[in-house]
């Protein structure tokens, strides 16, 4: 794992580098942490070396603004876990537009820290979960967060994804469906070859569905029951995380 520590005051980055080392020996992690006091220096390694995976943004930073270089990140599909770190609670308006995961305070509280990495690797685990197969001998990973729905056409598996992406490999819907239960996403099979991502379901009624990209799917009359009750039960636990 990498982590980023953005901030133009090097005691503070220091600070926060040796309690983050301190947390991660505790939880047993492999991570490495890289410092950086100015916006620009964090944006070209990440366009050089790649994202990190949590990455540890002062909203007021100098030359750059954290706020519009978290905009930047998200413009550019960058896949990562943003937690802003400010003695000002002002700015947290505005800095909910590019949806941080977290915002932690200075000076850092050890135990605020740990419950923000704790939080942050879940989300990570969350976003990062992938469907794996091989096709013509090579190896591909899905992530199922992309994935739309599943459809089985025969002894081949068809992963519908978004930006009108395909996949295909041989398998079993049955097998999928199985592996598909131990993941965080929420899916659900409406007829005897399709399981569908509820992240995806624009519109549901009795007899289909309608994708957030306009396509409709027939729910098989033998699942109707089975997949109205899902739904009940899973529009019940929403309303409850809001309770």
């Amino acid at each position: 794992m990498r982590i980023a520590i953005c901030d133009d005051d090097e005691i503070i980055v220091k600070d926060l580098h040796k309690k983050l080392d301190k947390t991660i020996q505790k939880m047993n992690m492999n991570a490495g942490i890289f410092d950086f006091t100015d916006g620009y220096d964090l944006l070209y390694e990440i366009e050089t070396a790649g994202i990190f995976d949590i990455i540890f943004l002062d909203i007021e930073i100098g030359k750059v603004n954290g706020i519009e270089l978290a905009d930047y990140l998200n413009h550019q599909k960058y896949v990562f876990t943003l937690i802003f770190i400010s003695q000002h609670s002002n700015y947290y308006k505005a800095a909910f537009e590019v949806q941080p995961f977290w915002f932690l305070d200075k000076p850092f509280e050890e135990e605020k820290l740990e419950a923000s990495l704790k939080k942050a690797i879940d989300q990570l685990n969350y976003q990062y979960e992938t469907i794996n197969y091989f096709y013509a001998k090579e190896y591909y990973r899905v992530l199922i967060d992309d994935i739309m729905y599943v459809q089985s056409q025969g002894r081949t598996i068809l992963l519908y994804c978004i930006e009108d992406k395909i996949y295909r490999f041989y398998g079993k819907l049955g097998d999928i469906e199985e592996e598909l239960k131990t993941k965080h996403r929420k899916f659900v099979r409406i007829n005897r070859s399709v399981c569908v991502n509820i992240k995806y379901v624009a519109k549901w009624t009795y007899k289909y569905m309608e994708m957030s990209n306009g396509e409709t799917i027939n729910i098989g009359e033998k699942y109707r029951d089975e997949v109205r009750e899902y739904f009940q039960n899973w529009i019940r636990e929403k309303v409850k995380e809001y309770d």
